[in-house]
């Protein structure tokens, strides 16, 4: 850890000056996702050398995470906010001797003078660098200590997570091929690799022996409980991370409908699918409103009513305010999104895909969103319903922990040895950075057990 901390409060002059290049960059291009920013950012500046371009992405991703925090000091100091003055100031506070006109006792004040933890609302907004909203979020989820704890864990960067492709590879080829991984603890289906890793020159990614999926996100396919040759509808398919997991579940029989509105996402779905072996997928593309309602075509509209009532299980991938995923994208920290309305789409979206469940079939529905609005009272609103009284919530960590036992052996991986019921939250589920090593994810499990009343 001594050598970490030494290496880290090392930055060369160039690594910060790309740093405030690349910030200033994200600022005047009305802040966009961060990571990709970034990313292409550092990927253009080729003259960079590999231990420079760390350190110029850490110092990049430092600021970032840290803007509040760094707006406050820099405002206690009578110093300019802007990129070049808040990336110095990063590396001055990481030990590198960084001119920013003001004196050390100047410096050593404005430290502090920052919030301390006997005041967590300002110790989350200011130290932690979260917007007013997300910082109320945390302290209505959690006691105050623990608030503290879990914005703190959404502030550290998540390591790079493999979904093992059961179909071509296994755990022990994966892993061999991959010196430096380990094991998911939740997820057979898991690897763990670095914080930043180029994924596009590993080994087997060629071959899709693997592909890159969050173990949260594995979590939610597994509890969808599939077997081989039974009928799921994908709603919120997207770009296919769940639906292709789905398939290496139902060992690529049976039949997945992947619906989304995003042909740009369908589309690599299908190269994806197509890379992986994968057979068992149609792809349904359907026009919405911007409130969800779906607007399809004829030709679509005759595959949505044969879809009826069909399914063995509706998988519904919310869209949300990816509050959860805040360790990849530290950006959205100080994005004010509106719950209401997301929790307004994500009713629509229920009501839509719901029926489609057969009569003891099971809709899963997940979002990657901390607040309640999106979650627990979605579910309340949902099952108030006329429709939503045909379904009845089940314990759903019971039914992951059966999934995962199946799984692991088509991994050739251990059975997971872990406390299911800790990522129980009543009937559904929530994992954590802090609690479980995880994104912020919500899941439920409903099963349909009547015909709505006429």
């Amino acid at each position: 850890m001594e050598s970490e901390r030494r290496e880290r409060a090392v930055y060369s002059s160039r690594a910060i000056q790309v740093a405030q290049e690349m910030v200033a960059r994200w600022e005047t291009a009305g802040s966009p996702s961060s990571d990709r920013l970034i990313t292409a950012e550092l990927r253009a500046r080729k003259w960079l050398g590999s231990h420079e371009r760390r350190q110029a992405s850490e110092l990049a991703f430092g600021y970032v995470r840290s803007l509040r925090k760094l707006h406050y000091l820099l405002d206690s100091m009578n110093l300019e906010k802007n990129p070049q003055n808040g990336v110095a100031l990063l590396a001055k506070l990481a030990g590198v001797d960084q001119a920013l006109g003001v004196s050390s006792e100047t410096m050593n004040a404005a430290v502090s003078s920052l919030p301390g933890k006997d005041n967590p609302r300002d110790y989350i907004r200011i130290c932690l660098s979260y917007s007013d909203t997300l910082t109320d979020t945390f302290l209505s989820l959690f006691p105050p200590d623990e608030a503290i704890e879990a914005a703190a864990a959404f502030n550290q960067r998540a390591h790079t997570t493999l979904r093992i492709n059961v179909k071509k590879s296994s755990q022990p080829r994966l892993m061999k091929a991959l010196e430096n991984s380990e094991p998911g603890v939740w997820s057979p289906w898991a690897l763990h690799l670095g914080e930043r890793v180029n994924v596009f020159e590993l080994p087997g990614y060629r071959e899709a022996w693997f592909d890159v999926q969050e173990e949260a996100s594995q979590l939610a396919v597994l509890l969808t409980g599939l077997y081989p040759g039974q009928e799921v509808i994908d709603v919120g398919a997207g770009a296919g991370g769940k639906t292709l997991a789905l398939s290496a579940l139902m060992k690529n029989t049976g039949k997945i409908y992947a619906i989304d509105c995003n042909e740009r996402k369908l589309q690599e779905l299908k190269k994806r699918a197509s890379n992986a072996d994968v057979r068992c997928v149609e792809i349904v593309e359907v026009d919405a409103a911007p409130t969800g309602e779906w607007r399809p075509t004829k030709a679509v509209q005759h595959t949505l009513s044969k879809l009826q009532a069909s399914a063995d299980c509706v998988l519904l991938d919310a869209p949300c305010t990816g509050s959860g995923t805040l360790r990849r994208r530290p950006d959205g920290r100080y994005r004010e999104e509106n719950c209401h309305e997301e929790a307004a789409l994500q009713q629509t979206l229920l009501a839509q895909a719901a029926p489609m469940v057969k009569p003891g079939g099971v809709l899963v529905y997940v979002t990657c969103a901390i607040e309640r609005e999106q979650n627990e009272d979605v579910m309340d609103a949902f099952l108030a319903t006329d429709f939503g009284k045909c379904f009845k919530v089940q314990h759903a960590a019971e039914h992951l922990e059966e999934t995962a036992i199946r799984a692991a052996k088509m991994a050739d991986a251990p059975v997971p040895i872990c406390d299911w019921n800790a990522l129980s939250a009543g009937n559904y589920i929530r994992t954590w950075p802090h609690r479980h090593g995880m994104d912020g994810f919500f899941m439920a499990r409903l099963l349909r057990d009547t015909e709505p009343l006429v």
